[in-house]
């Protein structure tokens, strides 16, 4: 535990990149910390840029993440985009996203 103190208190970094031991992993399997888990990245995009699917961001941010947390999961979505489908009628729903294309 004095290790995990040091990697979160005093090198402000993730107890998921260390290298740990298996009994180490037992203890820490106990505690369940929040940095020892994988981390999904949620891009926000414009509607028409997660239609498009692709935004000028959109790679280096990509870029960023795969060289600072390598395997982590990254999913664009557009929160005005599913806003706008959610208050739609159900066929009128299924319409615009078989017109735009866009993924679900």
């Amino acid at each position: 535990m004095t290790k995990v103190l040091n990697i979160l208190k005093e090198e402000k970094g993730s107890v998921r990149f260390c290298d740990w031991n298996e009994k180490d992993i037992e203890v820490l399997n106990k505690h369940l910390f929040n940095t020892s888990k994988p981390m999904i990245y949620l891009l926000n995009m414009s509607e028409e840029d997660y239609i498009k699917k692709k935004n000028k961001w959109l790679g280096k941010v990509k870029q960023w993440i795969d060289e600072h947390d390598p395997g982590a999961t990254v999913i664009p979505f557009s929160a005005n985009y599913e806003y706008r489908l959610v208050e739609l009628p159900d066929d009128e729903r299924e319409k615009v996203i078989k017109e735009t294309g866009a993924p679900r």
